[in-house]
């Protein structure tokens, strides 16, 4: 089934030349259809981000001021592409994604981003040491099982304990007034920054901060 929905969906993307915005949208539609089939689970939604949930999150980035940047879970490509349009003088933009058709996709789609075909776990691969790091989430904390959830949550504490100065940027999706997840380490605190209605379907945006220097 898998080998099928990859070649049928490859077949499109050949189809679809031209760098116009109707074919881009149209390639990004299948790619997400595509991983959608293949992993439903692991997708969690049913559209990629819109543009305002993309550019709400991308004002979350300005905040925290931090030059270097890890987006778990980069999916098509629809955040990334307001990433660099809206913040083209990072430092560092690292896009995190495990499905190998669509971390392809993101290779093509952008050449200058480091992209890496990983699980979100192994993000402290990624990330250095006393370097103020923004990371984005999009994983479906709230439909994924307890050992994944715990998985990734710690190796995201841990990612963020290596500089006072970063963040997560996690959003999730309706209007929960609960954190995507139980913050484990003393100190570690969640602040729910905004919801965005112009997506399918609305999403809320929550951001987690390490505890600051003595």
């Amino acid at each position: 089934m898998d080998i099928t929905i990859d070649i049928v969906f490859r077949a499109h993307f050949s189809r679809l030349n031209g760098s116009s915005a109707t074919s881009d949208r149209l390639r990004e539609t299948l790619a997400f259809a595509s991983a959608a089939l293949r992993n439903p689970a692991q997708v969690g939604a049913v559209a990629p981000a819109s543009r305002w949930l993309a550019q709400a999150i991308v004002r979350e980035l300005c905040a925290t001021r931090c030059r270097t940047v890890v987006e778990i879970g980069a999916g098509t490509g629809a955040l990334t592409r307001a990433i660099v349009e809206r913040l083209p003088d990072l430092a560092r933009l690292v896009a995190i994604e495990r499905d190998p058709l669509l971390v392809g996709w993101l290779r093509r789609r952008f050449p200058k981003v480091e992209v890496v075909q990983s699980c979100a776990s192994d993000i402290g691969r990624v990330v250095q040491p006393e370097v103020a790091t923004a990371i984005v989430s999009s994983l479906p904390f709230r439909s994924m099982n307890r050992r994944d959830v715990a998985r990734c949550s710690e190796a995201f504490e841990s990612a963020l304990s290596l500089d006072p100065r970063s963040a997560l940027i996690q959003y999730t999706y309706g209007h929960g007034a609960t954190p995507p997840f139980a913050a484990s380490r003393s100190g570690f605190r969640w602040s729910r920054a905004r919801t965005v209605l112009m997506n399918v379907p609305p999403a809320t945006i929550w951001v987690l901060h390490p505890p600051t220097s003595p």
